[in-house]
C-alpha cells in the first residue's frame, strides 16, 4: 500500500538468524511489525546483549517476516464486504516504483462456497485450455458461464482452484475474468493457485499426477477461516478423480461433486446420470437452492418439496371432497 511504502525508509528489516526456521521459497513473506520488547522476548538470543535492539530501533520498531497477515493487520485494512484490491509496492533507483496487485475477499462466516477447477472443467481440456486462449480461440465448455452466474445469483460464492503455477496468475485471472458466452461472464471469485514455480507445479500435475496434494492443503486453509463447527463447502466441479479426492477430503458432500469430461458430459460420482452445463442450469434452483444470510438454503419452491408437501383436502358444505373424483 502507499502508506506502508512511504514509511519504509524509517523501518528496519533485520536479517533472519541462523537458528530461525526456514521460510518457504515458494511464498512471498509479508512484513509484520513487532515491538522491540516482543522481539527481544521471542528471540533465541535475547540473553545476548549483542542481539538486543538499540534504543533507536526501539523507537522505530522491528519487522519480522511471516507468511500470513494477523487478524490485527487485516482489521487495519478497513476491508469492505466483497472484493477489495490491495497492492504490494517497492521502489528502486533503477526501476522506480513497482506494484503487484491482488484482491482480498471479505465474506460472511455463513457463506456457502462452490469450488471449480479451471483446466478441463471450465476449459474443454487441460493442455489446449492453456494454449487456445493465447491464440484467441474459445476453448470453454458451453453453458459454464450461465450456470456459474445463476449459482452466484442464488447467493453462493465461487472459488476457482487450479494447480497452475503462481507465475501464471495474471494470464489465469485475465482468462477467467474475460471469458464471455453470449451476455454472461463468469462470476467474480478468488483464484487460488499453486505457490510453486512452473516446473514444480508441472511435475506434480503431469508427472506425479498428484495435484490433490496442493488442492487439499489450499482448501483446508480456506475452511480454517470459518468457525470450527461450520463447513462452508457446498459443491465442487472438476474433471478428474483427483478432484473428487480433494473435494471429499475437505467435506464437500458426495452428492454435490460433479465431474465433467472433454465432451461436456457431467456425471455424478455414482455414475447414475449424465448431464451438461446447460441441463444443470435448467435445474439450478433445485440443485443450488437460494441461500440466506445465515447460510440456510431456502428450497420451499422446488419440485421435490412441492410434490412431497402434505395436501389438506377441502370439504364442501354438502360433505363432498375435492378428492371425490379419485375414489
Amino acid at each position: 500500500s502507499s502508506s506502508s511504502s512511504s514509511s519504509s525508509s524509517s523501518e528496519v528489516y533485520p536479517a533472519p538468524s541462523a537458528s530461525s526456521p526456514p521460510l518457504s521459497s515458494s511464498l512471498s513473506p509479508l512484513p509484520m511489525k513487532i515491538t522491540a520488547a516482543a522481539a527481544a522476548a521471542g528471540s533465541p538470543h535475547s540473553s545476548d546483549s549483542s542481539h538486543r535492539p538499540q534504543p533507536q530501533q526501539q523507537q522505530e520498531g522491528l519487522f519480522k517476516k511471516c507468511l500470513r497477515p494477523t487478524s490485527a493487520m487485516l482489521s487495519s485494512l478497513n476491508l469492505k464486504p466483497g472484493k477489495n484490491k490491495i497492492s504490494f509496492c517497492v521502489s528502486s533507483a533503477l526501476q522506480g516504483q513497482q506494484a503487484v496487485s491482488a484482491w482480498i475477499y471479505l465474506w460472511n462466516t455463513k457463506s456457502k462456497i462452490v469450488i471449480s477447477d479451471v483446466d478441463g472443467t471450465i476449459t474443454k481440456s487441460d493442455i489446449l485450455g492453456n494454449l487456445m486462449p493465447l491464440v484467441g480461440r474459445d476453448w470453454s465448455h458451453e453453458g459454464v458461464t450461465s450456470l456459474f452466474t445463476n449459482i452466484a445469483n442464488n447467493s453462493y460464492k465461487i472459488v476457482y482452484l487450479t494447480s497452475r503455477a503462481i507465475g501464471q496468475a495474471n494470464t489465469t485471472r485475465a482468462y477467467i475474468h474475460s471469458l464471455k458466452q453470449g451476455s454472461q461472464h463468469l462470476p467474480e471469485g478468488p483464484v487460488i493457485m499453486s505457490p510453486d514455480r512452473l516446473l514444480q507445479s508441472f511435475k506434480r500435475e503431469v508427472v506425479d499426477r498428484k495435484p490433490q496434494e496442493f488442492k487439499i492443503r489450499a482448501l483446508q486453509d480456506v475452511k480454517n477461516l470459518f468457525p470450527n463447527h461450520y463447513n462452508p463447502f457446498y459443491a465442487g466441479f472438476g474433471n478428474r478423480v483427483t478432484d473428487v479426492v480433494s473435494y471429499a477430503e475437505v467435506g464437500v458432500p458426495p452428492s454435490k461433486i460433479f465431474i465433467i469430461n472433454p465432451h461436456g458430459e457431467i456425471k455424478h460420482i455414482n455414475n447414475t446420470y449424465y448431464k451438461s452445463y446447460p441441463e444443470l442450469n435448467a435445474m439450478v434452483d433445485n440443485m443450488f437452492p437460494t441461500a440466506d444470510a445465515e447460510g440456510h438454503t431456502v428450497a420451499e419452491y422446488n419440485d421435490r418439496n412441492y410434490w412431497n408437501e402434505a395436501y389438506t383436502a377441502h370439504v364442501d358444505s354438502d360433505g363432498t371432497s375435492d378428492l371425490s373424483d379419485l375414489d
